[in-house]
């Protein structure tokens, strides 16, 4: 798989996701979207931050 289909992919899948979630909120239901977005932000916390953070620590280590 190329970088564009990934992008692309991740693009469709997020929208889809934001579409459920309102769906959910339309119909009066709060605990899927309250599910949905801690499974967000435990992801976040458990791949963006730590990549994030070893990217920053490494750029201060070998700045060139």
């Amino acid at each position: 798989m190329n970088r564009t289909f990934l992008l692309a992919a991740g693009v469709v899948l997020w929208v889809l996701a934001g579409v459920d979630f309102l769906v959910h909120l339309s119909d009066g239901d709060v605990l899927a979207p309250a599910a949905m977005a801690a499974v967000l932000v435990v992801w976040f916390a458990v791949r963006v931050a730590p990549a994030r953070l070893a990217r920053a620590t490494a750029e201060v280590a070998d700045p060139a």
